[in-house]
């Protein structure tokens, strides 16, 4: 993606500084952050807009608990909280103006105040980029004259495009002549490719605690137990592979409405061999793919999926429902076939199966997980960092 040239003065003297502005605090997110800061210093600044600061405290309606993202004291990078309750959005505007920025990016505000914020910024001179995650998978897209307006207001509103994947820059027909960075969700390398020793202890430990054999190919589901995710089709296309061989087993990772249903089903089918550890912090959520072979991930329809590219990074095996955002832009080639109808219970088994043969995925599934580079943490800070150059 294409880097524009960005430069700011300020009292006589020559600097750049980028100023990202966003609400809610994300554990993907803030990695990145830190590893810019790592690369600029203080020429980074975040700015929080919301009504509970800088740590999540509220409870997801579908988990019944607050999410334990536990890292967020790790991270170190220049930051400031604004509360909605004292502040609108002109106070934003004078904060981000305040910091004397060459570029902003705009994330996840709502909709008026982001678009009045960026006019704010550009009649200043300031390259304001708009993040979005929005591709044809999402909910609510806009086609015909409703999409052509959308594009064109877009355009016009702001200088530049933070897409979060290919996906985005394609919906928005964002053109070759303006300012594009690639902003995705990411993986940190660290966390889930950590090394040989390391895999292997988290592997023993998972795999003990489940009470799962030596030698058992392993899949691994990372889903909310809610109708829009598709749970049921994992736990039906494993049951058909379990029954063509024992020696086989699924962790089923999550917590939602549908899964006491779920477990009694798998007790009055005798299906011993899916594992159902709960909700899983993202501070361990590592622990369970490195003890995995596989990642299967059949929800009918998802924007993107950042489970499925964590999957990629930690070397499993992967298979995906064909309209999963992250599966379609990764998979390709003969790897696409790797891509299934979610409603379809028979090729979602046969896509398990074949997984179930394979005896190095991570060799096999390598070009994928190569597509997944742009996508680390690491990669997504240098291309902040490369903003201000």
């Amino acid at each position: 993606m294409r880097k524009p040239q960005l430069f700011q003065r300020a009292q006589g003297s020559f600097v750049s500084k980028l100023v990202i502005v966003q609400s809610n605090v994300s554990q993907l997110d803030e990695p990145v952050y830190h590893e810019t800061a790592r690369r600029i210093s203080d020429r980074l600044h975040v700015i929080y807009w919301n009504d509970y600061g800088l740590v999540r405290t509220k409870e997801d309606p579908e988990l019944g608990t607050v999410p334990q993202f536990g890292e967020s004291s790790g991270w170190d990078y220049p930051r400031t909280w604004l509360g909605v309750q004292d502040h609108d959005w002109r106070a934003v505007l004078r904060s981000i103006r305040a910091q004397a920025p060459a570029a902003v990016i705009l994330s996840d505000l709502p909709r008026s105040a982001r678009a009045r914020i960026a006019l704010g910024l550009r009649l200043r001179g300031v390259c304001v980029f708009m993040r979005s995650d929005k591709n044809k998978y999402s909910p609510g897209t806009s086609s015909g004259f409703a999409g052509w307006l959308e594009r064109v207001l877009t355009r016009q509103i702001f200088s530049g495009l933070a897409a979060a994947s290919p996906l985005s820059r394609d919906y928005y027909a964002w053109p070759d002549s303006r300012p594009v960075v690639l902003f995705p969700y990411t993986t940190l390398a660290a966390k889930f490719d950590p090394g040989p020793d390391a895999r292997a202890a988290a592997a023993a430990k998972v795999r003990g605690a489940l009470g799962i054999p030596a030698g058992h190919k392993t899949f691994v589901s990372a889903a909310k137990f809610a109708a829009r995710e598709n749970p049921w089709q994992v736990i039906h296309s494993f049951e058909r592979v379990a029954s063509e061989r024992d020696d086989v087993a699924l962790i089923a990772l999550g917590d939602g409405p549908l899964l006491p249903e779920i477990r009694a089903y798998c007790d009055s089918r005798g299906l011993g061999n899916i594992h159902f550890p709960g909700y899983v912090a993202f501070t361990v959520l590592q622990n369970y793919f490195l003890a995995a072979d596989f990642f299967v991930h059949f929800p009918d329809v998802e924007p993107w999926g950042v489970s499925f590219q964590d999957a990629l990074v930690a070397g499993l095996g992967v298979a995906a429902g064909q309209n999963v955002g992250s599966a379609r832009h990764f998979l390709r080639d003969d790897l696409a076939r790797f891509l299934v109808d979610t409603t379809d219970t028979a090729l979602c088994a046969d896509a398990m199966s074949e997984l179930a043969a394979m005896d190095d995925p991570r060799s096999y599934f390598a070009p994928a997980r190569a597509a997944a580079e742009p996508f680390l943490t690491e990669s997504v800070a240098a291309n902040l960092a490369a903003l201000l150059e």
